[in-house]
């Protein structure tokens, strides 16, 4: 698999925190399973977020549509991908960014952190409720 891969165990638990402070909160993932050379994951990698409600979105035709959506979250959990810098940078609400190391005021950097208050009711209510 990818080396860059987070289980998404880490991910289940920062969407259970988010959703206590927004309990009916939209949720989508996007990602790949399509790789240049080879296949990391398959679509059933993916339905530990489908039962929890997330809508999964699998190699869409355009970075166009996930980016837009990104960019305009009002939580944004990013990862450690060139795919998601472009929203990191242009999210003007709550970003919780596993990747880069750039500082934003918006970003509360949760890389091998466990999911915990500290910061992100403030994070949140930077984008909340949506304008």
């Amino acid at each position: 698999g990818d080396k860059r891969a987070i289980p998404n165990e880490f991910f289940y638990g920062w969407l259970e925190l988010v959703l206590k402070h927004i309990p009916d909160a939209d949720v989508h993932v996007w990602s790949s399973i399509m790789g240049s050379v080879e296949t990391f994951w398959n679509s059933s990698d993916f339905d530990g977020f489908r039962s929890r409600g997330v809508t999964v979105h699998l190699d869409d035709d355009s970075l166009l549509d996930p980016w837009a959506h990104m960019a305009r979250a009002t939580v944004f959990i990013n990862s450690a991908s060139s795919f998601s810098f472009v929203p990191t940078i242009m999210n003007p609400n709550c970003v919780l960014s596993i990747g880069n190391d750039l500082h934003f005021k918006n970003t509360l950097f949760i890389r091998g952190k466990s999911p915990a208050d500290t910061g992100l009711k403030e994070c949140i209510e930077r984008g909340w409720p949506p304008k």
